[in-house]
């Protein structure tokens, strides 16, 4: 039974992420936004008709004369987007016109895409182990073929191997025929060879546009000369590649066999997980992730039952030891601090928590306690080694990079892996706001002098890509190398070098303030002169056991409050009280019956004697002798009566023996028993009683000590305002005494990493492992490639990426090869998105808020609802990128959460909701309150209306109207050039609206 419970689970399983394989098919690579032309970069098209005189500005592209071309990119098969709407006419009946409503809402399918890019060297020629194919031409030609259902992995994988033949062949075509080849050197492309290209692609994918378009388009890149151009380096990797947009990862792969996908992001990903749930290798984030809970699993939070779990998640005890940097007063809420506790409470197991923040309820410093918290766990495992080195599991051993480079890097030992964090979105800003700034100064407390890796954080965040640096303000300069911006390959390449190349001069502009000169990571280890790792671990070890006292504190004074202090002495004694009564009523009838027996026993004796009285007369009234042997009638009588006492004076004694024997034997040891049941009963309430006062002694003393920290005495005070503003058990001094943890913490690992950085120390190749990888230079063998990330994370605790790049920076690491994973601004990213981040991770926290904006999603729905219903797994649309985001799954898989009553009769189950709000005013708090949220949020901050009105706002705030002729289909030119309100058709702009909330759609 349990092997047919599995097989069907990997269907299920299967069938979504199948699903989502065949929508990311038809995902259209953006050309149209990619080809703009700006500083740096120009572009031109090749057209059919006009390809060879065209194709003449490859071999003379104009550039400004003091340029140089440092790479082309060139894109294959130009194709309007909206070749994707043409596949309706193929799924009639699947969509009605609500679904061509929603169509239009979400956004057209206007501009370009292609089929294929290809990088090609400053001198033209192709490198055609950068060759990028979209699946999208190869979907819709199949789709007209075959139809939908013939769309599968294995399907595309046959077809990129015959694609890879096709470009092995003309490889060895034009080498052939290339009238000036020589060996080792290739030639630029030419006309007919894009036309070849261009035709190849078309007969592989079985589609051609139906729409005149270019063959192909040519992105020129170029920067300024330099004094020696054989210096500069003619890699496309080390070029921008797409500086306008916001997290477009570079088309040229690293170097690898395999055709790279030019379209999606996550079909490879989506690719990964479905082998691993075939091979019965399922990570739990991502089972939970498409598993929803049942509903009688689900714990809501308002109710009384969830009310009380809160108060048993929030108990002292579960409190996060590691606290972020902030000022000693400043406190979580209470659903922050329930967050935190739930989401690391259960440690042994891999879980997924979801966390719903609406804007300005302190998502990101709810973060920073998670990771201040994990870096202080793994702290204390490298505070239980002996020396430095025990961090490292046997010998260093050599590693062979895809460029033949090789480097010896040390494997850590299990112990410290699992801790790795890193920060994912789909929203590139995201991301960067919170691995850019949780290095700031401005993000610790002011009174704070801490600093981790100060000078190496301080050049990552000055320099600039050309090498030159800017002088930051007191409030951008870096405390601490706490996390990084990854993500895209420029990015990576960018903090590599300012990691461990690029070293600043000395010359004295443009100064530091008074701070240290910035450093390379391997100039910070020369120049290392802080703690030893011993000193270092007895620092960590005190603060840590510190710490772990005065939290025992508070956990002692929740317990004895609990306990004690809402119950009187009475109710505290209760059971013994009971017990006590219940051995003196025992008492009093062991001693009634005694007493019975001992009653009866003298009337048996009463009789007895009277018997015994009757016998001596009757003796004495004997007959005579003669009248005995004549046996007359008075002998007979005299004879019967003596007979009779006899008898009768046998049955008394034999009942006076009974009664005897039961009590020496049943009464006398019962009323015993129950005596010394009854000393220890007023023994046991004599002693409760001593622990009632004990107790109240302590719990007075503990007050005393702790301030006497309030918690609500029932759980409908968890609703009130001030409660969920303060949270429970925040005391300054023990806030205080967990950022001093989190601080040792960091020493810890920065003394560590400068004894093992250092010449011999065992961890010098890793940093030079580090900085290959960081620039596409995979290691040959993918089972290294954790062991590298995970030194980078020993050094740089938190990373950060959008889900755009997850797959191509974390290629090569298996599932379950990540500690934590983070995903921000959940609410705006399509479900699949989130696959190869919880593939990859161990534990996973998603944070959102499915009421903000929606995820971005054009694909028509006719194609959407056509795949869904492929499989009943899917065909409710439960799984449909056009209704629910990653947030909605993850929420669906929290057992604690609560539901908000929207358009759908069920109303939206979200999981574990932050309710104190400190960002906006009114009157767009109130309103959006009631609009998006049931009025369950709180106002969080000192006033509701602002401070002071000034000009050109007066008064309360109002609505202006400024009407216009709308451009497209959304903006309003009028609105967009307006600096007036004077028009006379204003009457309803907002004015004093800081923030506002807009109500999820309908996704009916």
């Amino acid at each position: 039974m349990q092997v047919d419970a599995d097989r069907a689970e990997r269907e299920r399983l299967l069938a979504i992420l199948d699903f989502w394989h065949k929508i990311e098919f038809f995902i259209p690579y953006d050309l149209s936004s990619r080809l703009v032309s700006g500083d740096g970069r120009t572009v031109f098209w090749l057209h059919a008709k006009t390809l060879l005189q065209d194709g003449a500005a490859l071999s003379r592209p104009v550039i400004p004369e003091e340029k140089q071309i440092t790479g082309f990119t060139l894109f294959l098969g130009v194709f309007s987007k909206s070749e994707i709407a043409d596949i309706r006419r193929h799924f009639e009946g699947v969509a009605g016109d609500m679904a061509e409503y929603e169509d239009a809402e979400r956004g057209d399918l206007d501009g370009d895409s292609c089929f294929a890019s290809l990088q090609l060297t400053p001198l033209g020629e192709p490198m055609f182990e950068t060759f990028s194919v979209s699946t999208l031409p190869w979907a819709l030609g199949r789709v007209r073929k075959s139809g939908l259902a013939s769309l599968s992995h294995e399907a595309f994988a046959a077809s990129k191997r015959q694609l890879s033949e096709l470009l092995q062949n003309f490889q060895a075509q034009r080498q052939l025929t290339s009238s000036s080849f020589e060996a080792g050197a290739d030639q630029p492309i030419d006309a007919a060879e894009i036309l070849t290209l261009n035709e190849l692609l078309c007969d592989w994918a079985g589609f051609v546009s139906r729409e005149e378009k270019p063959v192909a388009a040519v992105e020129i890149r170029y920067r300024d000369r330099v004094e020696r151009p054989d210096l500069i380096s003619l890699q496309p990797q080390q070029e921008d590649q797409a500086a306008h947009a916001d997290d477009q990862e570079d088309e040229s792969a690293s170097v690898e066999e395999d055709i790279g996908i030019l379209n999606s992001f996550f079909i490879e990903d989506i690719e990964r997980a479905m082998i691993c749930i075939k091979q019965g290798n399922v990570p739990e984030p991502l089972r939970r992730y498409l598993t929803p809970l049942a509903d009688e699993k689900r714990i809501d939070l308002y109710s009384q039952d969830g009310r009380a779990a809160i108060v048993r998640a929030l108990h002292p005890g579960n409190l996060n030891r590691g606290r972020w940097l902030s000022e000693p007063h400043l406190a979580m809420s209470l659903m922050q601090q329930f967050a935190i506790n739930s989401a690391i409470g259960d440690r042994l197991e891999t879980r997924l928590f979801s966390v719903n923040g609406p804007p300005g309820t302190g998502k990101t410093t709810l973060l920073r306690d998670m990771f201040a918290d994990n870096i202080v766990r793994r702290a204390r495992v490298l505070a239980s080694l002996e020396t430095a080195r025990d961090a490292f599991d046997g010998l260093p051993r050599r590693v062979t990079f895809a460029d033949r480079s090789s480097a010896s890097i040390s494997a850590l030992i299990p112990a410290l892996t699992g801790f790795e964090m890193v920060v994912a979105s789909s929203n590139n800003a995201a991301v960067e706001n919170i691995s850019r700034d949780l290095p700031k100064q401005s993000a610790i407390a002011k009174s704070s002098s801490f600093r981790y890796l100060q000078t190496v954080a301080h050049k990552i965040a000055c320099q600039k890509d050309n090498g030159g640096v800017i002088r930051l303000s007191d409030s951008d300069r870096p405390w601490g190398l706490i996390a990084c911006a990854l993500g895209n390959s420029r990015n990576r390449r960018a903090f590599k070098e300012r990691f461990a190349f690029m070293e600043i001069t000395d010359r004295s502009k443009p100064g530091w303030s008074g701070a240290e000169k910035p450093q390379t990571i391997w100039e910070w280890l020369k120049s290392y002169e802080g703690a030893t790792f011993a000193e270092a671990s007895a620092a960590f070890h005190a603060a840590d056991d510190v710490v772990r006292g005065k939290i025992g504190q508070y956990a002692r004074y929740a317990d004895l409050r609990d306990e004690i202090a809402l119950v009187t002495q009475d109710a505290f004694c209760r059971e013994t009280l009971e017990k006590l009564a219940a051995a003196a009523d025992e008492l009093r009838h062991a001693q009634n019956r005694c007493d019975e027996v001992a009653a009866e026993m003298g009337r048996i004796k009463q009789s007895l004697s009277s018997l015994m009285e009757e016998q001596q007369l009757l003796d004495r009234s004997a007959p005579a002798r003669w009248k005995r042997v004549l046996a007359t009638n008075p002998a007979r009588r005299h004879r019967q009566d003596v007979a009779a006492n006899a008898r009768q004076q046998l049955e008394l004694r034999k009942a006076l023996a009974e009664c005897e024997d039961r009590l020496a034997k049943a009464e006398k040891p019962a009323l015993e028993r129950a005596l010394r049941a009854h000393d220890q009963a007023a023994r046991a309430l004599r002693s409760r009683r001593k622990i009632w006062i004990a107790k109240t002694e302590e719990l007075e003393r503990l007050g005393a000590i702790l301030g006497h920290p309030a918690a609500p005495e029932r759980l409908a005070d968890l609703d009130s305002a001030q409660v969920q503003i303060d949270g429970f058990w925040h005391q300054d001094e023990l806030a205080a005494l967990r950022s001093a943890l989190f601080e040792a913490a960091l020493t810890l690992h920065e003394a560590w990493l400068a004894e093992v950085g250092r010449k011999g120390g065992g961890f010098g190749g890793n940093i030079v492992a580090i900085s290959k990888l960081l620039s596409n230079n995979n290691p040959v063998d993918d089972k290294h490639v954790a062991s590298i990330w995970q030194s980078l994370f020993m050094i740089v605790p938190v990373v950060s990426t959008t889900f755009a790049s997850f797959a191509r920076q974390f290629r090569g690491l298996e599932a379950g090869s990540i500690g934590w994973v983070f995903i921000d601004e959940a609410g705006q990213a399509v479900p699949q998105a989130a696959v190869g981040a919880l593939l990859r991770a161990r534990r996973a926290m998603v944070i959102g808020d499915p009421q903000q904006i929606e995820p971005v999603f054009t694909l028509p729905s006719a194609l959407i609802g056509a795949a869904s219903a492929l499989s009943l797994h899917t065909a409710a649309g439960q799984y449909s990128p056009n209704r629910v985001s990653v947030q909605m799954l993850a929420d669906a898989a929290n057992r604690y959460g609560t539901t908000l009553q929207d358009e759908e009769a069920d109303g939206l189950w979200i999981g574990s909701p932050l309710r104190v709000h400190r960002r906006c005013i009114d009157p767009m708090f109130s309103l959006a309150n009631q609009i998006a949220y049931q009025n369950k949020m709180i106002f969080g901050l000192a006033e509701r209306r602002p401070a002071g009105d000034a000009p050109p706002f007066y008064g309360d705030s109002a609505w202006i109207d400024v009407k216009g002729k709308v451009s497209g289909k959304q903006a309003v030119r009028s609105r967009r050039t307006s600096s007036s309100i004077s028009s006379p058709r204003a009457t309803a702009v907002p004015v004093h609206c800081r923030t506002s909330t807009s109500s999820r759609r309908s996704r009916k």
